[in-house]
């Protein structure tokens, strides 16, 4: 095969400059020469094969999109994502992007090779309400993978892997992003999920992008932010059906309709029957008319007071970070709406102060740090 050496180095720069590496950061990454490779992107040496495939390591790219133009260049579907969304995504996130899009083809590649390509799934959707749309594609979905009426999906990873879909985790920088999906020309659906989130959030932001997967895979590309980001927009019908699906999917209506009471104490623990965040199930009952508004409220203001005894116990009880228990916790007016409370957590300048305020206890392991922990969220 002969190489163009003109489109090589005109890939070699794109995918360069699309990850944000500089001449020099690459260079040092690699051990090549600056010079080296300045000269190999100007087209004015020809790089060996030892340095395409070194290149390509950096680049997280398979060596062929570099060299073969048959194939599309590796930066392609990166690139146009990082412009449509440039102040988005840092080197970092770049990086980890790129990184995920060559394993999903390295993943289509093996199942082709190994004869387990999952078929694809087409789904139909009537009406013009976008909501609707979102319900009517995940109940058609539940049924297709054997769930009853009363059973809420555990594995969803598995679940969506099986109608095709590549899904992998990374944790980006930007803490604003909660998933992204590509439609791929070498591996066709992918999914990245931001594992800054919990747990419970990531299932509900899986089963949002695969929405985006089944829904929107002619617009190429999506990003989603999480809520409480200011580029995040609510009434975007898009957005709506996605969060429907994901909804419906996850806490279908005939469950929700069969759970006897729900307050203020009862919602973190349905919500963990569910897995999902306390929000996503108060939204979901308050859409289905089953809480009213003021209730939907007190639900999350449960949820929040939960998530804040969690995570003091979490960090004074774990046993591969050191103790952050010294630290108050008041609670404050939400910027978006002042009927809500949320946790705030502010570091003790005085420690002892901590101590002054605790029952006298004898400390014995992790489990004593966290019941005092306990006495710290009770006081606030």
């Amino acid at each position: 095969m002969a190489v163009n050496l003109v489109r090589m180095t005109k890939r070699l720069q794109q995918i360069r400059v699309a990850l944000a590496y500089t001449v020099e950061e690459a260079g040092k990454a690699t051990g090549l020469d600056v010079h080296r490779l300045l000269s190999i992107e100007s087209g004015d040496a020809t790089p060996t094969g030892d340095e395409i495939l070194i290149l390509a390591s950096l680049y997280d790219c398979d060596f062929r999109t570099l060299i073969d133009e048959a194939l599309p260049p590796p930066a392609q579907q990166t690139d146009i994502l990082f412009r449509r969304y440039s102040d988005a995504f840092t080197p970092e996130d770049r990086r980890a992007i790129q990184e995920f899009l060559h394993l999903c083809q390295i993943e289509a590649s093996l199942e082709r090779q190994l004869g387990l390509v999952n078929e694809a799934v087409h789904f139909e959707w009537s009406g013009t309400l976008f909501k609707a749309h979102g319900q009517q594609v995940a109940e058609a979905l539940r049924t297709r993978l054997g769930y009853s009426d009363n059973e809420a999906p555990r594995d969803i990873y598995s679940d969506f892997r099986r109608i095709g879909i590549h899904i992998f985790r990374r944790k980006l920088v930007n803490n604003e992003i909660s998933g992204l999906y590509i439609e791929d020309p070498v591996a066709g659906h992918c999914v990245l999920i931001n594992y800054n989130e919990d747990i419970y959030r990531q299932r509900f932001s899986v089963a949002h992008e695969v929405a985006h997967a089944i829904f929107d895979s002619s617009e190429g590309m999506m990003l989603t932010f999480q809520p409480n980001s200011a580029k995040y927009d609510k009434n975007e019908l898009i957005e709506i059906r996605a969060n429907s699906f994901a909804s419906h999917y996850l806490m279908p209506l005939t469950m929700l309709r069969r759970i006897p009471k729900v307050d203020e104490s009862s919602a973190p623990e349905w919500a963990q029957k569910f897995r999902v965040s306390t929000a996503a199930l108060a939204k979901a009952l308050r859409d289905a008319n089953l809480i009213d508004e003021n209730m939907g409220k007190q639900c999350d203001a449960g949820g929040n007071r939960m998530a804040a005894v969690k995570q003091l116990a979490d960090s004074a009880g774990s046993t591969h970070h050191r103790p952050q228990w010294p630290r108050t916790c008041r609670w404050v007016d939400a910027p978006s709406d002042r009927s809500t409370r949320i946790p705030v957590f502010e570091p003790m300048t005085d420690c002892s102060a901590a101590m002054r305020r605790l029952p006298p206890v004898e400390l014995r392991g992790p489990t004593a740090v966290t019941g005092r922990v306990l006495s710290l969220v009770a006081d606030n």
